[in-house]
């Protein structure tokens, strides 16, 4: 801990400036001080205070023994904990000093200070407690009354090249804390509490030394305090030194105990990142006397500021308020969002809200849709990215002229004509995208030659059966006018069934399809309107097929884009159709599986996809007049 080694040498005419009175109190609601514990890595200053050491450390021999002075050299200092108090244009650096075979009736301090001109001062003060020190759970701090000495130490050594008089005089400023059973010298913790409560328990305890240079001993002023240097805020005509005594970390061992013992190392570098966050944990600790079930919960705080991560400030925040409401649904909502990337940055915005005393009048969940739309206007839009291209075919499909011809040449009845049904002149106000597959990485055998499929040879027997792949519907060559009987069963049965007629039988809704494209490794079918039928439910185009993947297995799949064709059902009923074609399109799935597994294969169903998208946010997005970035897609 007792980094630098200091083996000091004096002047010798130097004598130490002896105090024996009362210091005097200054009330402190005028001064402004930043009091900060810190370590030499973390000074600004480091680099000055590094070669001050270094200077101060020169080994001399001790003048003190040849004139009986006291002797001051030969201390070690602390440069794990440093005191660092700013007032105005004044920056100050205390050391706890320690010395190897001291008696316990006094501690010290080496205080490095840098004045408003840029010099860079160095003191020994050392501290004679008449009672002892008490120790003190507030801030983990101790108290104590006595005298003090100060002895400035060779400046020159720092080549500062300082004029000796035949006195100096000097004031020393004590920022001390009135908190808690006893007041107590001033550190970070309470300096942390005073900015946030404004209750000023701060102040100056101050007192007028002066010393002779040219021989003769120190002396106090005939007036300590006297009015000069001391609060109020105005600088002293003499130099002042600003301090706070330090002593002995009363509570070190525990700390250490408690950081190195009960923390993960991640934990343990969030715990020492920031003084702020040290301290508040080290006064909830040293309040709770440091229970087991104190240093766990301290534990739990510590690794919640690390997993968001928490500033500092947003820290000393949350665990002021740790156990309000606000800090409790925070929690709770996270834990739903499982700290997802969008849910911690929201909780951290949430957090710097507060703080500057900001309303919530909606809940967390509402405000975070609202900062997630904001940086994602189509974020409800729930659009498969993958499957986007395909839609788009599919949305922008139209029958081939044959086919058309060949449609408008059916015979009809009195109530229906046979007419494709466009997926655009549907009145539903929600588009259906779908996607089901199966995941084959060994194709099936024919179970009528014994021979494995090919992907072709598959997807063929999968038409020709295709009542055999499903439950829910059956699907057959249309022959409600016998007249077209034959023909649609010769042509679905063919090698090439372009434009032949499908029935499907719907439960309460039946409707037909024709095949509008068809290649050997998928096949389209558009939604019509037809005699016996009426309206399919839906308008629409939907593909059966199967697409090669990297890795050389297969998705067999059905992928379809359509809308509810009547406005009215879309209303009341989409759930219930939609809902209806998806326990089709997924028994699709498992009878796929069932058969590639039992007949020599290996496959997987694949989780399916099923986005319903508002229509009039998506339709320019889906039929090609906007590009898909739009909707959040590459």
């Amino acid at each position: 801990m007792f980094s630098a080694l200091l083996l000091l040498c004096g002047c010798e005419h130097e004598r130490s400036l002896y105090q024996t009175e009362t210091p005097v109190l200054q009330d402190d609601q005028d001064q402004k001080y930043l009091i900060e514990q810190l370590d030499l890595g973390q000074l600004e200053d480091g680099g000055a205070v590094r070669k001050a050491l270094s200077r101060l450390s020169a080994k001399h021999p001790s003048a003190a023994a040849k004139d009986g002075h006291p002797d001051i050299y030969g201390f070690g200092v602390d440069t794990s904990k440093i005191k660092a108090i700013t007032h105005g244009e004044t920056t100050s650096y205390t050391f706890l000093a320690k010395r190897e075979g001291a008696d316990g009736s006094f501690f010290e301090n080496l205080v490095l200070q840098r004045t408003g001109e840029g010099e860079l001062e160095a003191f020994l003060v050392r501290y004679h407690p008449e009672d002892g020190i008490r120790k003190l759970a507030s801030h983990g701090s101790f108290s104590f009354e006595g005298k003090r000495e100060l002895f400035p130490l060779d400046v020159d050594k720092l080549g500062l090249g300082t004029t000796a008089r035949e006195t100096i005089c000097f004031t020393v400023k004590e920022v001390w804390c009135s908190f808690g059973e006893n007041d107590h010298p001033a550190g970070s913790m309470c300096y942390s509490e005073a900015q946030q409560t404004g209750d000023g328990r701060l102040y100056e305890r101050n007192t007028h030394v002066c010393v002779g240079v040219s021989g003769g001993g120190g002396f106090p002023d005939p007036d300590p305090g006297g009015g000069q240097g001391g609060g109020g805020g105005g600088v002293p005509s003499d130099p002042y030194i600003i301090t706070a005594p330090a002593n002995i970390d009363l509570y070190d061992f525990e700390l250490k105990e408690f950081a190195s013992g009960k923390l993960f190392p991640s934990e343990r570098v969030y715990y020492n990142s920031d003084s702020n966050i040290r301290n508040i944990i080290d006064r909830f600790l040293i309040d709770e006397e440091f229970t087991a079930l104190s240093m766990m919960e301290a534990k739990g705080h510590l690794y919640f500021g690390l997993t968001l991560p928490l500033s500092p400030q947003q820290f000393v925040w949350y665990f002021l308020h740790r156990n309000s409401n606000e800090v409790l649904d925070l929690k709770q909502f996270l834990i739903r969002e499982g700290y997802s990337a969008e849910a911690v940055e929201f909780a951290q915005g949430t957090i710097d809200v507060w703080i500057d005393d900001g309303d919530m009048e909606l809940e967390l969940e509402e405000l975070f849709l609202e900062s997630l739309l904001v940086a994602n206007p189509f974020l409800l839009l729930e659009i498969d990215c993958d499957q986007i291209a395909h839609w788009q075919a599919l949305a922008q499909h139209t029958a081939p002229q044959s086919v058309q011809d060949k449609i408008g040449n059916l015979p009809s009845n009195w109530a229906n004509d046979f007419e494709i049904q466009p997926l655009d002149e549907a009145n539903g106000t929600i588009v259906n995208l779908d996607y089901f597959s199966v995941n084959v990485t060994q194709l099936p055998n024919n179970p009528d030659t014994g021979q494995q499929f090919t992907p072709n040879g598959f997807l063929d027997y999968i038409r020709r059966n295709f009542n055999d792949f499903v439950d829910g519907s059956t699907f057959d060559p249309y022959c409600k006018i016998p007249s077209m009987c034959q023909t649609e069963t010769d042509l679905w049965n063919s090698s090439n069934p372009l434009g032949s007629v499908i029935y499907i039988d719907i439960s309460g809704d039946d409707g037909v399809v024709v095949c509008t494209e068809y290649t050997n490794s998928y096949w389209y079918f558009m939604t019509m309107n037809a005699p016996y039928a009426g309206n399919h439910p839906v308008s629409g185009t939907r593909q059966f097929g199967y697409e090669q993947n990297p890795n050389g297995s297969y998705d067999f799949f059905v992928r379809g884009v359509d809308r509810i064709d009547c406005g009215i059902l879309a209303t009341f009923a989409s759930s219930i159709i939609f809902g209806g074609a998806d326990d089709v399109w997924e028994s699709f799935q498992t009878k796929t599986k069932q058969l590639v597994n039992n007949r020599g294969g290996t496959s997987s169903i694949l989780t399916p996809t099923k986005n319903r998208p508002d229509w009039e946010e998506v339709e320019d997005d889906v039929q090609g007049n906007k590009p898909i970035s739009d909707l959040g897609c590459n």
